[in-house]
């Protein structure tokens, strides 16, 4: 107990002193030079034609450091929506030949820069559901292969990933993804119309390459596991959009965006909560759908390199060291695979397409780090601060 004491009278005399110092530090011009920062790298020097774009555009900017100071208050382009589409639109096609040029040239590949750039890059872990993205790709595989006339949107599925090094389901994971790639990829059935690649040593560089390139933006986590993710404010700054559930800072993004700006699936995190109270059986599910039956069968057998996944299957029915489908993936999958055709027939409308990505960019300033200061400064130090314009 009289640890414990000592402890919290520490603490005390440390929030105490930063109570004290707190309308210096707000004040200060480093801070003031540092408050936009990660916006900054994550727009006016991460895209730059995007920036230059809207510097161009705002009346009276010049500049893209002025874009980046002023991104909590950049709605008003939103009126001309109009005017503006085309131009985000060729913005947005030129960073997706950008990085097709960094990903042939780091890793060989060539990627169709006709078809739906679709990015999953995250840590890797069980939560976050690479594998559910995954079922989902075998799925319209499975389509297009029955019926490879099929009216068929270009697809491009770009992974990114590192898993833990004692996390042995998480690299299986991985090696599925490869697995499934190299399926894909070497299918004649495929040309043209469905790639998926997993992006080696995923990591900040590369992401200042991929986000801007970005049209689709998979933030599908379990409701309720997330924390937060950043990720995610990062890729809406750029302009991609959001296939998620209502997870982590998909919340804040929803509060700002509406339903209809974004495309939302899955079980919310009371209804996730009410399944595994009531008993949930995922083989109930996999009995019942064929889709979902066809889909595990074949994640069993494995694809064209030999490899077998029926451990990743087994996990998913039966569990094992954690309880059958733990995460939710059968449950989700149908609603997922449905936010995944809205968004393909939503990308088919191209003004629709760019007025909603326009609303992402421009409603993004949630996440600017002076809008969190000044809610630091308001509702927690309680002392005075300035308001950049």
């Amino acid at each position: 107990m009289a640890m414990f004491d000592s402890l919290k009278d520490r603490l005390n005399k440390s929030v105490a002193a930063v109570s004290v110092k707190s309308e210096t530090l707000v004040e200060s011009s480093r801070i003031k030079s540092a408050i936009s920062n990660a916006q900054k790298r994550m727009t006016g020097e991460m895209n730059e034609l995007g920036a230059k774009f809207y510097a161009s555009w705002k009346a009276g900017q010049a500049s893209v450091e002025a874009f980046s100071g002023e991104f909590a208050s950049i709605q008003g382009i939103e009126q001309e929506i109009a005017e503006l589409n085309a131009r985000l639109e060729q913005i947005k096609q030129a960073n997706k030949a950008a990085f097709a040029k960094y990903a042939k040239r780091a890793q060989g590949f060539v990627l169709n820069t006709d078809a739906i750039f679709d990015v999953q890059v995250k840590r890797l872990h069980e939560y976050k559901r690479q594998l559910l993205n995954v079922m989902h790709i075998i799925h319209i595989y499975n389509q297009l292969r029955d019926n490879p006339n099929m009216d068929f949107r270009p697809h491009t599925f770009l992974f990114g990933a590192k898993a833990a090094p004692g996390y042995a389901v998480a690299k299986r994971i991985i090696h599925l993804i490869n697995s499934l790639a190299d399926q894909i990829n070497n299918d004649p059935v495929c040309k043209d119309k469905l790639q998926v690649f997993f992006l080696e040593n995923y990591r900040v560089s590369m992401a200042e390459v991929l986000m801007p390139a970005s049209e689709v933006s998979q933030q599908i986590s379990t409701a309720g596991k997330e924390a937060s993710g950043t990720g995610n404010m990062k890729f809406m700054m750029n302009g991609a959009l959001t296939v998620g559930t209502l997870d982590g800072a998909n919340v804040e993004m929803h509060e700002v965006l509406g339903d209809e700006n974004m495309f939302l699936f899955g079980l919310k995190t009371e209804e996730v909560k009410e399944m595994r109270d009531t008993g949930y059986n995922p083989f109930s599910l996999y009995s019942r759908d064929p889709n979902l039956h066809r889909i595990l069968d074949q994640m069993g057998a494995g694809f064209r390199d030999g490899v077998r996944y029926d451990d990743l299957v087994q996990r998913l029915l039966m569990g094992g060291s954690s309880p059958a489908d733990e995460y939710m993936l059968l449950a989700d999958f149908a609603s997922y695979c449905a936010a995944e055709r809205r968004m393909v027939e939503t990308y088919a409308d191209p003004v629709k397409w760019n007025r909603m990505s326009l609303h992402n960019i421009a409603r993004s300033g949630i996440f600017a780090a002076d809008r969190a200061i000044a809610q630091y400064a308001d509702n927690i130090w309680h002392v005075p601060h300035r308001t950049f314009s």
